[in-house]
């Protein structure tokens, strides 16, 4: 069986945001990314170790995606700062390309990772959002106003999001270490 083809090469993922960079495109949510970012514990941190193997990050996302706001900080905190792994962070409008590959149910929704093997092939993908969510947003999302339904996609996030995205994660790279 042939191995996929790489998403990317070295040279385009550097083209890509580290987290420093993007907080300085986000200026009307920098601030409450930065808070995001610090809202991930040392005991919820304690779950991940690092990969065995080089690995490799991206995340598509756009400057206003709220959804973005929630999970790129937690997610440069987790994978980033405690695993090690080399994250950029691109805008999926001005990156379609990698965009058509990430698709979740034919649609471009965000924000998207990507796991990269050394050869930024992909070998895991999470979101847009965490999984015990996607049921309520699949039902609502585009049969109903977004104002009637993402109030509690909100709501959820504040009060169980980040436990859930941190189980994702966790599960994601215990399906790579398979």
């Amino acid at each position: 069986m042939p191995q996929p083809q790489p998403l990317m090469t070295a040279e385009d993922f550097a083209t890509g945001w580290t987290w420093e960079q993007y907080l300085q495109q986000v200026t009307a949510s920098a601030r409450l990314q930065a808070k995001h970012y610090q809202s991930v514990t040392d005991d919820e941190l304690s779950v991940f170790t690092p990969p065995d193997e080089t690995l490799y990050a991206i995340v598509l996302s756009s400057e206003k995606c709220g959804d973005g706001a929630w999970a790129i900080p937690r997610l440069v905190r987790i994978l980033q700062d405690r695993m090690g792994i080399q994250l950029r962070i691109f805008f999926r409008d001005e990156h379609e390309d990698l965009m058509d590959h990430l698709e979740t149910d034919g649609k471009r929704a965000i924000p998207k990772l990507a796991v990269l093997d050394q050869d930024f092939r992909i070998v895991g993908v999470w979101g847009p959002y965490p999984e015990a969510i996607k049921p309520y947003v699949r039902e609502h999302a585009g049969k109903h106003d977004r104002s009637e339904w993402y109030p509690e996609v909100m709501k959820y996030y504040r009060k169980s999001g980040q436990g859930d995205l941190i189980r994702d994660i966790q599960a994601l790279f215990e399906e790579l270490a398979v």
